[in-house]
């Protein structure tokens, strides 16, 4: 096993199941035989409220990422990722859902929220590792918006960087909730791993932060 731990950092609003996002990653890479920690870092898991999650693999005691520390950070709301700066370094891949959720406190003043390709370009001035990936279409298309967390898994699996096997994820997707639920992350995972995969083959998608699958 590598010396380095893996860093991941999940990055959303409450209702898109960020912490159910790194708790299926830890869960898949235990049952991969990983050495695996699961950490919500802070955040308000109500709907609407901002929520961060940790997802470390590998050693060391902490569950915590701090500043220029995340290999990788998910974001599954664009505002939460130009949010999550301080946590990237030129090295990370940042991986965006487009979909903006306005949070009340700018609606509430007639305010909108920043627009994916601004938020592109400052994240883009501390990594060219940026990645726009329309996986809410991949969710509605398994069958359930609600599967877009296991999507953007996908999208992850499918640009092979993750240390957690995709079986081993997928295993545990599947058996997440009722069995029509499951058939819904599977085919979510695998769409995802489509647009994943598609993005890897393209360096100059990568480097525009293009968004795929549209």
């Amino acid at each position: 096993m590598t010396t380095h731990a893996f860093k991941l950092l999940a990055v959303g609003v409450g209702g898109q199941g960020i912490l159910s996002t790194v708790r299926l990653l830890g869960a898949a890479g235990m049952a991969a035989g990983l050495e695996v920690r699961v950490g919500q870092d802070h955040g308000l898991a109500q709907r609407g409220g901002s929520v961060e999650a940790s997802l470390i693999v590998g050693p060391g005691a902490s569950g915590f990422i701090s500043r220029g520390e995340a290999d990788i950070v998910l974001a599954l709301e664009p505002l939460e990722a130009q949010r999550a700066i301080p946590r990237m370094n030129s090295e990370t891949t940042v991986v965006i859902e487009p979909t903006c959720i306005v949070p009340y406190s700018l609606t509430s003043r007639g305010l909108s929220g920043p627009s994916i390709e601004s938020v592109v370009v400052e994240v883009a001035k501390v990594t060219s590792r940026v990645l726009v990936v329309d996986a809410s279409a991949a969710a509605r298309e398994a069958g359930s918006a609600h599967s877009l967390n296991v999507a953007m898994l996908g999208v992850l699996s499918g640009l092979d960087i993750l240390p957690i096997p995709a079986a081993a994820i997928l295993s545990v997707a599947e058996g997440l909730g009722h069995s029509a639920l499951g058939r819904v992350n599977l085919r979510a995972f695998e769409l995802g791993c489509r647009l994943g995969s598609e993005a890897a083959a393209s360096a100059s998608c990568a480097r525009r932060g293009e968004v795929a699958g549209r």
